[in-house]
C-alpha cells in the first residue's frame, strides 16, 4: 500500500501528528499484513511528469520496508522523479514533516506550487549499493577524514589556530 496523505489540521498551520509518528506508521498497525511505503508526499502533483526544474529533476522521496519499496520504484520514476530511498517506514515522519513545509511555503506563504526538494550529496553520483540513498565511497571519506583531523589539529581548543593569535570559525 502506497500512503501519499499528509496529516495536516485543517487550517494548514501543523500536522495532526506529532515527530513520534506518521500516518503511515499508524496505518502499519492498525493492518499488520499489510506493507506500507510511504512516497509521492513531498511534490505537487501538478509536478508528476513534469519534475525536470532546469538542469535538476525532483526527488521522489521514499520509504517502508524493503520489499514492497522496490515494487514503487518504476512508479516513481514514471512520476519523471529521481528514486531517493530514505529508508524504514519510521522516517515517514520526516517525510510529513516535509510536506507540511513544501505545502507551508506553497500556500500560507504564497509561493507558487512549482518547486520541489532535492536531495544534494558529494561523491561519485552514483547510489549506495545498499537501500537508503548516496554515500560517500569508503576511500574517499578516509582520505576526507584525514584531512579533517589534521585541519582540526592545527587549532587549539578555544578555537586559535595554533601559534597565532586568529580563532578559527
Amino acid at each position: 500500500m502506497i500512503d501519499c496523505t499528509n496529516p495536516l489540521k485543517p487550517d494548514l498551520s501543523g500536522l495532526t501528528v506529532r515527530t513520534t509518528t506518521s500516518v503511515a506508521e499508524r496505518i502499519a498497525s492498525w493492518a499488520p499484513a499489510v506493507k506500507v511505503v510511504k512516497a509521492f508526499n513531498t511534490i505537487d502533483t501538478a509536478n508528476f511528469g513534469n519534475a525536470q526544474f532546469g538542469a535538476q529533476r525532483a526527488d521522489g522521496f521514499h520509504c517502508g520496508d524493503a520489499a514492497p519499496k522496490s515494487s514503487i520504484w518504476n512508479s516513481i520514476e514514471d512520476a519523471g522523479l529521481n528514486l531517493v530511498d530514505v529508508g524504514t517506514l519510521r522516517n515517514a515522519r520526516w517525510l510529513e514533516a516535509m510536506a507540511r513545509l513544501w505545502i507551508d511555503l506553497a500556500v500560507n506563504q504564497k509561493q507558487s506550487a512549482g518547486y520541489a526538494f532535492k536531495l544534494l550529496h558529494h561523491g561519485d553520483g552514483r547510489p549506495d549499493k545498499r537501500p537508503g540513498g548516496y554515500s560517500i565511497a569508503g576511500e574517499r571519506w578516509a582520505t576526507h577524514r584525514t584531512f579533517l583531523r589534521q585541519r582540526i589539529g592545527q587549532y587549539a581548543p578555544d578555537g586559535r589556530q595554533r601559534g597565532s593569535r586568529h580563532r578559527f570559525l
